[in-house]
């Protein structure tokens, strides 16, 4: 009788403990997906407070006072380079361009392929627009991997360019680790057209992606550039 009762109680305990251990295990299977949800929600809100800056159209010429090293971080800094190289003649030798993120000139720019019947809110003009002695393009650009988005170039427009792309006429220097995607070009009855450059002469291109529509009404087209002329290197 007493050893019946004492394996009774065995069992009891026996049951208890996995009882237990059943327990502790469903308590951490719902906090690690408690965990994984706190995580992933908080991923979501990091993403939600990271808005993309799209260009607001105006050119920022601040940060520029004369041969150097520089890091652009807005499309209005860039769009300063094209104010600065047109207005004030500035050919940037000697200067290093540092692109520190992904810069996009148009929101929406998935959309790009319409941009033909319904154009985006800014129009761009291509750095180093015109070929003359005075206005020879010559940076060094390193990209650092990163993207230009959205870029809209209409040589219909004709507002006195002679090649069209990110970058019109590139007479010297570089253009490395540096991307153009989603963008449109369209170039006008004279020049060539590129999706990175209109035309290059001298210039170095080293790991350059292009993607996205681009057109001449002249001759001449192409994605990184239009026209690759004596003394270039892609």
């Amino acid at each position: 009788m007493f050893g019946k009762v004492i394996g009774e109680l065995q069992e009891e305990r026996m049951a208890t403990k996995n009882l237990l251990k059943k327990t502790v295990a469903i308590v951490l299977s719902v906090m690690l997906v408690f965990c994984f949800s706190s995580f992933a929600f908080a991923d979501d809100l990091d993403i939600a407070a990271a808005p993309v800056h799209i260009w607001d159209g105006s050119a920022d010429t601040s940060w520029f006072s004369g041969a150097g090293t520089y890091h652009i971080t807005t499309p209005e800094q860039l769009a300063g380079m094209w104010k600065l190289h047109a207005q004030n003649e500035e050919t940037f030798k000697g200067t290093t361009i540092l692109i520190d993120n992904d810069l996009y000139l148009n929101a929406n720019s998935e959309d790009y392929l319409s941009w033909g019947k319904s154009a985006p809110e800014n129009e761009w003009n291509p750095i180093g627009y015109k070929m003359t002695s005075l206005k020879d393009f010559a940076a060094d650009i390193d990209g650092q991997g990163h993207t230009i988005y959205g870029m809209y170039v209409n040589g219909k427009s004709d507002a006195g360019f002679e090649y069209y792309g990110l970058f019109g006429y590139y007479a010297a220097g570089s253009v490395r680790n540096l991307s153009v995607a989603q963008s449109y070009v369209v170039g006008g009855t004279k020049g060539t057209a590129g999706l990175l450059i209109g035309k290059i002469e001298g210039t170095q291109v080293e790991n350059c992606h292009t993607s996205g529509y681009v057109l001449s009404n002249h001759y001449n087209v192409g994605g990184i550039a239009g026209v690759n002329k004596s003394g270039a290197v892609i």
